[in-house]
């Protein structure tokens, strides 16, 4: 008899420094289908958020199937307090 976990969040997270920003990719639900696609990006000395970001965007690719790539530009989901590091989007890619 398997054991589920029911106490996972689902979803995936990954969090990598790219120069010297920290950034984690939040996608939810993370199923086949329509998903919200997360960045948020942390300055790694000062844990604020990066200042003059012109834009953020994730880039889908399959060589093996031929698809690719699309691009997806995330939107700031700053709440009006200034920048939150917090770009995001909602897509089936």
């Amino acid at each position: 008899m398997g054991m589920q976990n029911n106490t996972a969040t689902p979803g995936f997270t990954e969090q990598v420094t790219i120069s010297r920003v920290d950034t984690t990719l939040e996608i939810i639900p993370f199923h086949a289908g329509f998903n919200t696609f997360t960045v948020t990006l942390s300055d790694a000395a000062s844990s604020s958020p990066p200042q003059n970001i012109n834009a953020v965007y994730l880039r889908f690719t399959n060589p093996e199937a031929r698809i690719g790539p699309i691009v997806t530009t995330l939107n700031s989901t700053d709440d009006g307090s200034g920048s939150s590091g917090r770009y995001s989007a909602v897509g089936g890619t």
